[in-house]
């Protein structure tokens, strides 16, 4: 029997009668539909899931709503930064004191109900000072909200997701409108929250037709926009690009820090450690704005890169990320960096060789995969040569290198085994292998071009 709430929607029912206490958008509306089959994220109704809002999507698409999006954002934070040169500090705390917590979004970190991370009035000083005290903002250069991960201290993914939902809460609310009245979700009229126009230069409050769970409005988001964190990461940056920048400069220069290999194959060749580049040019965002304005054209690769690194989650890397904050079993597999040990619901023997195929077809919760076992994996391997080997273990030791996040890791982790297990089966299914290789190049672009160095994933993507 269903229960009727208030908004005129079957609510979630008794434990006894569903899957979870926390229901998802769909569950809860009973729209009989996965995550591929929807535009949106397919939230939990009473706990975040661990997504963000990155606006360098908006960048990267010419669809007109996107541009639109990227439109709000650029100008809001043009007239933010120009009322900071101008110390003009009343418009500036009027500017950030409308951005509000944006719980009706469901995305973040927050544990159990939903309880957003931290704008507001008070923040809203915080964010103030933090902005006033940044040589990037005061030279006038820094022009878009996503640099600020890298420049300003203070200002990281969480902040920038929930500024960027307010400032295109209007785009937004039309989006959940839209995709209410496709699938026939009731809505109410409520205050919506302030909305930045971007033709007056001002927040107005709001009302506006929106789904209901409970007393609290819902807010859907285009699965296009969420990733695991924001695009720009000022970490990523300084390893990748700064530091390998540095050493190029100590080894042209042959300073203290080049040292000679002494032995074997490579003997008499000339390299610099990147701890002793770290250690001489410690990493801050008030560093990487020096740097960046000294060598600005390693700025601009950087976000070269950004351009094929923001790339949208697929559907199965949502749901499984859905799955895991609800505390649901998943289809994946779960993985443990940190333990060779396999446990098994069933079955607490040790896999290995062939067996992997047994392992990751299971529903079962499992914890393996650092990349010791991973060596063994590929030393009892049958079907694959040396050369195959050795990218595999080589884009295997770049992983926890390269890609950030718990969640992020984990992933591609498995998806390498599957790949893995796909190139040493008996007989090799072509569709399969580019399935799995297009997966870790979505998500991590710098492991699938060395990947791709692999013949048979080279003739296929070809």
């Amino acid at each position: 029997m269903n229960h009727v709430s208030t908004d005129g929607a079957a609510s979630a029912p008794k434990t006894s009668e569903c899957i979870s206490l926390s229901p998802t958008f769909s569950e809860h509306f009973k729209l009989n539909k996965n995550q591929d089959d929807l535009e949106f994220v397919d939230v939990p109704l009473e706990t975040d899931v661990p997504l963000y809002l990155d606006p360098y999507s908006f960048k990267i698409s010419n669809d007109t709503w996107y541009v639109h999006c990227h439109n709000l954002v650029v100008g809001f934070f043009q007239k933010l930064v120009g009322a900071i040169q101008d110390e003009d500090d009343r418009t500036a705390l009027r500017l950030l004191g409308s951005l509000n917590e944006p719980n009706e979004a469901r995305l973040g970190l927050s544990k159990g109900k939903s309880r957003g991370r931290g704008l507001g009035k008070l923040k809203a000083q915080q964010l103030l000072l933090q902005f006033k005290n940044s040589n990037a903002v005061k030279s006038g250069k820094l022009s878009d909200l996503d640099d600020c991960e890298l420049m300003i201290p203070g200002i990281s993914n969480d902040i920038i997701s929930d500024i960027a939902i307010n400032l295109v809460r209007g785009m937004l609310i039309d989006f959940t409108q839209q995709q209410c009245r496709l699938h026939n979700v009731p809505m109410r009229r409520v205050a919506a929250g302030n909305v930045w126009h971007e033709g007056d230069i001002e927040w107005r409050g709001m009302y506006a037709e929106l789904p209901i769970y409970g007393h609290e409005q819902i807010l859907l988001i285009p699965k296009q926009c969420v990733r695991y964190r924001v695009a720009a990461d000022h970490q990523e940056y300084y390893r990748h690009f700064v530091l390998e920048f540095l050493k190029q400069e100590h080894l042209d220069s042959n300073t203290s820090l080049v040292r000679t290999i002494q032995g074997g194959k490579r003997k008499g060749e000339r390299y610099v450690q990147k701890n002793d580049v770290s250690e001489k040019n410690p990493c801050s965002k008030e560093y990487l704005f020096e740097f960046s304005e000294d060598h600005p054209e390693v700025l601009r690769n950087y976000k070269k890169f950004l351009a094929q690194k923001s790339t949208q989650l697929s559907d199965i890397q949502i749901a499984e990320l859905i799955a895991q904050s609800l505390g649901r079993p998943s289809a994946s597999v779960f993985i443990n960096i940190q333990t060779q040990e396999l446990n098994m619901n069933d079955n607490s023997s040790t896999v290995n060789g062939d067996n992997i195929a047994g392992a990751v077809g299971n529903n079962s919760s499992v914890a393996f995969r650092d990349i010791t076992y991973f060596k063994n994996v590929l030393s009892q391997a049958t079907r694959l040569s040396d050369e195959e080997k050795a990218v595999l273990l080589e884009a295997r030791g770049k992983i926890e290198e390269t890609v950030e996040g718990d969640s992020e890791t984990k992933y591609i982790i498995h998806k390498l085994d599957e790949l893995t297990e796909q190139l040493d089966a008996q007989s090799r299914n072509p569709g399969m292998i580019r399935k799995a290789f297009e997966r870790i190049k979505t998500a991590a672009p710098i492991i699938g071009s060395i990947l791709s160095s692999i013949k048979v994933i080279s003739d296929l993507t070809k």
